[in-house]
């Protein structure tokens, strides 16, 4: 057992890991590209398919918020009208190219299919799924934030919905009848039937590991970043919680996804034993709040 507030995970043992060789130093150096980002000067993310899917993904879920937390959306042509947060690309570009992303957008499904489509490019492809304000499961009231009610952030909708679905065999003669889905009399499945990628205009790209065996999301595996109020969430242990894009007063000064990414890329290297336990990604950042780990 670790010390009460030491970490499991030392830093020291990271340093070697080849995936986030100086990247903190590397995101700072190209950080003067990205003071104004907008339609205009941040073309979406091109990724290479050895790139996406080489051995360096990891079995690590990233549920990412797009509104305010990557960009702003103003009044105008649409050219002009969304402005980015610097180091957007990195963050993009770091979590398609090792792990695994599900969009879970504040915003409308127009919108959010608007600005997937504009910020990735082909690689919305690889997306696991898109969900958004107007689209997932309303298994909770909305939560009262002022004026704005947003329906709460429950990671375990995403757990339940991407669970591992078995396949029933159709080869009658081992005795006994393949087992349908169930289904109500309108046809479709029970409120309570996690088929879940049957429900969404955004089917559910499913995920495995090397062996072939899909994996199965969890508290372990997955994390979820976003600008809203901590009240939102209901597994707010498993969030990384930025600071809201229309709430910083200079958006040159703002550093916090070049953080982020670099967070995100340590996280990455202790992946393969974090997801292994039965808290792995929840202990890591509790261990290891992204907001202190750069003070150290």
């Amino acid at each position: 057992m670790p010390k009460k507030g030491s970490s499991t995970y030392a830093r020291a043992s990271y340093d070697s890991q080849p995936l986030v060789e100086s990247l903190t130093d590397q995101l700072r150096a190209v950080h003067s590209e990205y003071r104004t980002l907008n339609w205009e000067h941040l073309q979406p993310v091109q990724l290479t398919e050895a790139q996406t899917y080489g051995s360096l993904r990891k079995p690590l879920l990233v549920v990412l918020n797009l509104s305010d937390t990557l960009y702003l959306a103003g009044k105008g042509p649409v050219a002009a009208a969304f402005r980015f947060r610097r180091y957007t690309r990195n963050l993009l570009e770091l979590i398609l190219k090792n792990c695994y992303l599900m969009v879970w957008n504040s915003e409308s499904q127009a919108n959010t299919d608007f600005v997937v489509h504009h910020l990735l490019g082909s690689t919305k492809t690889l997306l696991t799924t898109v969900w958004s304000e107007d689209n997932y499961p309303a298994s909770a009231r909305p939560v009262k934030l002022g004026t704005y009610k947003p329906r709460p952030k429950i990671l375990s909708e995403i757990w339940r919905s991407l669970a591992p679905v078995e396949i029933p065999s159709t080869d009658n003669g081992g005795g006994g009848s393949a087992e349908l889905a169930p289904v109500e009399p309108n046809g479709h499945p029970p409120a309570d039937y996690t088929r879940a990628d049957t429900l969404f205009e955004h089917p559910f790209q499913r995920a495995y590991d090397g062996q072939g065996h899909e994996i199965r999301w969890g508290p372990h595996n997955t994390v979820l970043i976003d600008s809203g109020e901590p009240q939102q969430f209901r597994h707010l242990s498993n969030c990384l919680l930025t600071r809201r894009l229309s709430q910083l007063p200079s958006a040159t000064e703002d550093h916090e996804l070049l953080f982020l990414t670099s967070y995100l890329g340590h996280l990455l290297g202790h992946m393969d034993r974090v997801a292994q336990q039965p808290d792995g990604v929840k202990r890591y950042l509790a261990e290891n709040p992204w907001r202190a780990f750069f003070k150290a």
